[in-house]
């Protein structure tokens, strides 16, 4: 075909594509107009017309046009010629033969200060599945295409095309003067070899082993192997038989992700999103194509909702990563339900399988093949959805799998990505409000999608998806050797921390954050208005990863009350924004999502608001470095490079905001009838519930005396304390006996080495506990203190009478 009559063929073809097809596109925004040179992976006349197409509407430079400084070549170059035949395979080329076909350009182009862009066509979302022959022709097949297969692809795809532009690649850099033309084609073709097939492996993901092969795999395993015929002669059972068991576990296990299904999802979430939800912000998302392209990702959210997974998902489809595979628990694997989400990508797991090795094994080895293969993965670190809206404590179980996997080999490194998922109002807030007032958590049932049809009608506000910096594991542990627990445990920690750094505070989280440290759940409107701005002022003074909504301080207020999570009352002196008491309990989820942002600033506030007198700035840094790290532990805050530094930058932003008053050398409380006194008390609200906690278990200790009580003992007193404070003295917040709670807390004071055990298990305590009791009298009421004691008194009489 001519030059001209090839161009006229192309034009048509854009036209047609353009006309039946919608693209999306990646990568766009990185490309220099003037020094753009595209490389296809062939010649392909659908590809180059597609490119063309992208390129106009998305203002770039048309493959057709000519190279600057070269006007007899255009913009594009093709690593092999492809086929010319309707149904001859477009096989990918020899090296040796792509290097031939680059060659024969280099004359031309290697003294020209051009970027030679990789750019690759998705005809098709689906990746290959081995042995699956039915769904090849529609699949996009890493080893060949075929005009037939792309014609049918456009028919049924023709909405989910998306192009791939690479990062650019300078080809000055790839010259000297002592290379010839053959070794800058060898160091191109390697170069473009390695962005097609990242591309396409951060997009598609390997290829998909048919199911009964994946099981197959498993089985015949070398571990599972072992594990069967120790379960054998464990169990006098025949290997047969064991087998046989071990094959059931394992089809219960495996996904089966079908890109049938998680099209028609796709289409079905995105219009109950737009139903059910404002928007959804997202941040951090775009970074992501990079690394999927030289990691393993495995993601890690936080876990606050069923919904959580379901958009994580959506949103990397949407934005054309190749969705995770899930790890969810067996409690979901129900009828109908189970098969839905399986063909999704979950896979399934028992809550706990530490005492049988074979499923372990199985459920090991299935992970390992998975990471193995590229595949992207995703679990809930903190295991179960948080019902108090903390994160939980890690469990390492997953997080040991995933490490141990790693310790095997493979060949890409693992990078795991923090990703914070916060809601304006949750979708399970009347069962999780039912559950803080006592009632048992409720089995998930079938039924239960049908029932949530009926949110359709609701609104739940915005919801918002933080991606953090991915945490690549080369980095952060020693894999010559097996990780030990204390280092998975570390693993665990940092990995809450980086998606607590990428926290989203919303209208809800800034309304509790204030309304919940009122005396009585109500507070006038211009207060509150006040206090939510004098809040996001100083957040985004602070230079963090978190996101603050840009919403004023009136604006956020009627955010909440169109939620139906704040209650107005009109009255002559003003309007009162007020709770009821049922509904201040689940303002408490709220609060907690984000109360580790202000945590700092809220110690400060507890530690000079009741002071009659000065506090010398170094006798603040001092209480500072002694409490703060008990806060960072509970509430899984990032530790500062410098607590000195981060002390001095929050307390100059609560000075620009008024909340204290600051000499050269010492720092004093607003004048207590003073406005600014009241904001100071609000703010110290926030953690004061926390350190009040904390004063439970230290004065516990104290009363009791050196090695009088076990770990057990002294965390069950502690938690009745709570209860009865919480009862007696109206303290709305249900994770305040929360027993994990203090089990961190002591588990944090035998960390730091306040605290320690003797060889009978009794706790010994260093002179800081006695500090702390006479540091609690400027910090705490005297009410609160003295019924604490007079608690702890009430329990050693009626343990005398036992």
């Amino acid at each position: 075909m001519s030059g001209h009559l090839r161009t006229l063929w192309i034009r048509a073809l854009r036209t047609v594509l353009g006309w039946l097809t919608r693209p999306s596109v990646q990568g766009a925004d990185k490309i220099d107009n003037a020094r753009t040179c595209y490389v296809l992976a062939n010649r392909s006349d659908a590809d180059l017309a597609m490119l063309d197409l992208v390129a106009r509407r998305e203002g770039l430079a048309p493959p057709g046009d000519p190279i600057p400084d070269c006007p007899t070549r255009q913009r594009v170059l093709f690593l092999s010629s492809g086929s010319r035949r309707l149904l001859r395979r477009n096989l990918i080329r020899s090296y040796a033969e792509r290097v031939r076909y680059l060659e024969a350009n280099m004359h031309e182009l290697r003294d020209l200060n051009l970027e030679l862009i990789a750019v690759t066509v998705f005809w098709s979302r689906a990746p290959a599945k081995e042995r699956a022959l039915f769904r090849v022709l529609l699949s996009e097949n890493w080893r060949f295409t075929s005009r037939l297969r792309r014609l049918a692809m456009l028919l049924f795809n023709r909405r989910h095309i998306r192009v791939q532009f690479g990062t650019p690649v300078a080809l000055l850099d790839t010259v000297d003067g002592q290379s010839s033309d053959h070794q800058i084609a060898r160091r191109i073709a390697r170069l473009m070899r390695v962005q097609f097939k990242n591309q396409r492996s951060a997009m598609l993901g390997p290829n998909l082993s048919h199911r009964t092969t994946m099981i197959n795999r498993i089985v015949n395993s070398r571990d599972v192997r072992a594990a069967i015929d120790v379960e054998a002669a464990h169990s006098n059972r025949s290997t047969r038989k064991v087998r046989n068991s071990a094959r059931r576990d394992a089809t219960k296990i495996v996904s089966d992700m079908s890109h049938v299904t998680v099209r028609v999802l796709d289409r079905l979430l995105g219009w109950f999103w737009n139903r059910i939800y404002d928007g959804i912000d997202m941040t951090g998302v775009d970074q992501l194509q990079a690394f999927a392209e030289r990691y393993t990702l495995v993601y890690v959210p936080c876990h606050r909702s069923h919904v959580d997974y379901l958009l994580v998902s959506y949103i990397l489809y949407q934005r054309g990563l190749m969705i995770p595979h899930v790890a969810a628990g067996d409690n979901l694997d129900m009828p109908l339900i189970g098969g839905v989400l399986r063909r999704a990508g979950a896979f399934f797991m028992r809550r706990s399988f530490r005492d049988d090795p074979l499923y372990s094994a199985i459920f090991s080895e299935y992970v390992f093949q998975m990471l193995q293969r590229g595949s992207p993965i995703e679990f809930f670190i903190e295991g179960g959805r948080s019902r108090t809206g903390r994160l939980l404590r890690p469990k390492t179980g997953l997080l040991r799998v995933t490490l141990e996997s790693q310790h095997r080999g493979m060949d890409r490194p693992i990078a795991f990505v923090p990703v914070y998922v916060g809601y304006e109002k949750l979708i399970e807030a009347g069962s999780y409000q039912q559950e803080l007032r006592g009632s048992k958590k409720k089995k998930e049932r079938a039924s239960d999608v049908l029932k949530s049809t009926r949110l359709i009608r609701q609104s739940f506000g915005k919801v918002t998806v933080n991606f953090g910096q991915p945490v690549v594991l080369d980095e952060q542990l020693d894999l010559t050797a097996n990780p030990s627990p204390q280092r998975i445990s570390q693993l665990g920690d940092l990995l809450l921390q980086q998606i607590n750094s990428y926290a989203s505070v919303n209208p809800i989280n800034l309304v509790a954050l204030v309304t919940l440290c009122t005396p009585k759940l109500a507070i006038d409107e211009a207060a509150l208005v006040q206090q939510i701005e004098c809040y996001t002022a100083m957040l985004r003074e602070q230079r963090s990863a978190i996101t603050i909504t840009p919403l004023s301080g009136k604006e956020v207020i009627a955010q909440a009350e169109s939620l139906n999570l704040l209650t107005r009352e009109t009255h002559a002196f003003g309007d009162v924004l007020s709770h009821d008491p049922s509904s201040a309990a689940l303002m408490t989820w709220y609060r907690n999502n984000v109360m580790h942002t202000l945590a700092l600033p809220s110690l400060i506030a507890c530690l000079i608001v009741n002071r009659r007198r000065r506090i010398t700035i170094g006798k603040l840094r001092e209480m500072v470095r002694t409490v703060y790290p008990y806060l960072c532990s509970e509430l899984y805050i990032a530790a500062p490079e410098s607590t000195d530094e981060t002390l001095e930058a929050w307390l100059t932003r609560m000075g620009d905001q008024g909340l204290l008053k600051r000499t050269a050398d010492s720092i004093a409380p607003p004048a207590g009838d003073s406005e600014d006194n009241f904001r100071l008390r609000l703010l110290a609200g926030i953690v004061r519930q926390t350190l009040e906690r904390f004063f439970i278990v230290i004065a516990l200790l104290k009363h009791a005396g050196q090695n009088q009580l076990d770990q057990p003992t002294l965390e069950d007193r502690c938690q009745n304390v709570a209860e009865q404070m919480s009862r007696f003295h109206g303290l709305n917040s249900p994770e305040f006996f929360d027993p994990q709670l203090f089990h961190g807390f002591v588990g944090s004071l035998l960390g730091q080495g306040a605290i320690a055990r003797d060889a009978h298990g009794k706790i010994s305590f260093t002179p800081l506990v006695s500090e702390v009791v006479r540091a609690a009298s400027t910090v705490l009421t005297p009410e609160f203190r003295h019924a604490v004691l007079r608690a702890h008194l009430k329990m050693d009489a009626l343990q005398s009478v036992a």
